[in-house]
């Protein structure tokens, strides 16, 4: 008898260790997705930010406007960094589409032959569901991302160093000479 229920309990303990994975699974796509989407979010507000700023207070902070290219191209920067992410998150779109496509054919096929498919299963003994998960990785959207990280990093660098050379070079404003009465 106690053979028995060891048995039992460990064809039990696999599903339920088969079941906490798929889940673990589940829960780390969809935790991926989220931040993955923050960041992109974070990388197109900050990006955008940083542009506008420069651009309204560049007669402030660098009166002298010297070193020009190297704001433009820091601008250039920012802009490439919010169109690599649209880019990469209309990649992620089309993956998802793609994937939603072959679910559905998946599917039709499936529903096409529900006799043949039950008795394909009961005869191959195979685990419900008999769709495999399948994880792929879309190198193109971590590529995107990737770059856009990058340009940003190298805008706020552009522009920092503009803003630093130009207030080094920008002479101290002169208070008014307050005269004696």
């Amino acid at each position: 008898m106690a053979a028995e229920g060891s048995s039992g309990s460990s064809g039990d303990s696999f599903e339920e260790a088969r079941n906490t994975l798929r889940d673990a699974i589940e829960r780390n796509i969809d935790r991926a997705s989220r931040t993955a989407a923050n960041l992109d979010r974070t990388l197109i507000s900050l990006s955008a930010g940083a542009f506008v700023f420069s651009m309204t207070f560049v007669s402030t902070l660098a009166p002298a406007k010297l070193w020009l290219p190297v704001l433009f191209f820091a601008w250039a920067c920012f802009v490439a960094a919010m169109v690599l992410v649209i880019l990469a998150m209309r990649s992620a779109q089309a993956g998802t589409e793609k994937a939603i496509h072959n679910a559905a054919a998946h599917l039709k096929q499936l529903e096409a032959n529900p006799d043949f498919a039950r008795e394909i299963i009961d005869k191959l003994r195979l685990p419900q569901p008999i769709v495999q998960k399948q994880i792929t990785k879309n190198t193109i959207v971590g590529t995107f991302n990737n770059w856009a990280l990058i340009a940003f990093i190298i805008g706020i660098l552009g522009l920092a160093t503009f803003a630093a050379y130009n207030l080094w070079q920008t002479p101290p404003a002169n208070p008014p000479s307050q005269q004696r009465p």
